[in-house]
């Protein structure tokens, strides 16, 4: 397990896990935001009363996001194109 700081940085991530870590833990994640939908809640069974309280929604969804772009980044869908223009001939203008 790698060393998270305290701001998580998707670049460091992408570079650092496989695309099938990145992607485990953007599942863990998002299952954790549809568990937080309720904030604090008693559970009563027959071993005894649980009183449970979920993750805070805002910081669930920004550990999220920052996993979201690091798969974004790991398997090659963001940021669109790049193009990169190279004059090899110096300061030629090739007949313009």
């Amino acid at each position: 397990m790698v060393y998270m700081s305290r701001s998580l940085n998707w670049q460091t991530i992408c570079k650092l896990y496989t695309l099938e870590q990145i992607q485990e833990k953007v599942d863990f994640y998002m299952d954790q935001l549809e568990r937080a939908t309720l904030k604090l809640y008693d559970k009563d069974t027959t071993q005894g009363r649980q009183k449970v309280e979920s993750a805070e929604i805002d910081k669930i969804e920004s550990i999220l996001a920052v996993w979201m772009k690091a798969l974004e980044c790991k398997s090659g869908n963001g940021g669109g194109t790049r193009a990169v223009s190279v004059n090899f001939r110096g300061n030629e203008r090739g007949g313009f």
